[in-house]
């Protein structure tokens, strides 16, 4: 699927070492049965880590759960100050747009789910994961957490089927890179 990977370690203007990575895909690697093959192994493999990583811990608040945000730099957790800030820059950007009706393609834990839903009408969250399905589904249950506008559905992010309705916002966060090629990525958009 890659034809092409340059990795690079630079130093910033701080001194600061960052990450820098090229990738180039091989649009011409094999034929579109063996690309769904492959495809669908990586989405399964990803699908059982991340079923596994969602059960692992239970935290006091459901709303912000950062189960499985580690830096890829140290291994870590990435601390709860730079995950709180990130949560509210993004949903930040989500709620200048006004969203009504929402679709979120891999909510994960529900991280944007929680703070943009309030201000909808409609919000269907989907992830691949059925563990974080239910974990969201658990959470809202609690009062202090309901929100009936918010539909969960436990699906692959190209599986469209059972989704009606007109939105004018889909947020696909933080997912994108455990796409298995680029035309799984293109048939969402065309889909979405």
């Amino acid at each position: 699927l890659v034809k092409d990977v340059i990795v690079q370690v630079r130093e910033d203007q701080g001194g600061n070492k960052k990450l820098v990575a090229y990738i180039v895909p091989d649009l011409y690697l094999q034929d579109s049965h063996s690309h769904d093959q492959e495809g669908t192994t990586h989405i399964e493999r990803w699908r059982g880590l991340y079923d596994q990583v969602y059960g692992q811990k239970k935290l006091s608040d459901p709303t912000f759960n950062v189960v499985g945000w580690d830096s890829s730099f140290t291994g870590k957790p990435i601390p709860r100050e730079e995950m709180q800030e990130w949560v509210d820059s993004t949903s930040n950007v989500v709620l200048s747009l006004n969203p009504r009706k929402v679709l979120e393609l891999g909510c994960g834990t529900g991280l944007l789910l929680f703070q943009v839903a309030p201000h909808c009408d409609e919000y269907t969250a989907t992830d691949f994961s059925a563990t974080a399905i239910r974990g969201l589904a658990k959470a809202l249950e609690h009062r202090d957490h309901s929100l009936p506008q918010v539909r969960l559905l436990q699906k692959n992010a190209d599986d469209f089927e059972g989704i009606n309705g007109v939105f004018d916002t889909v947020i696909l966060n933080s997912v994108v890179q455990y796409f298995p090629h680029l035309d799984y990525l293109i048939d969402i958009l065309d889909k979405a």
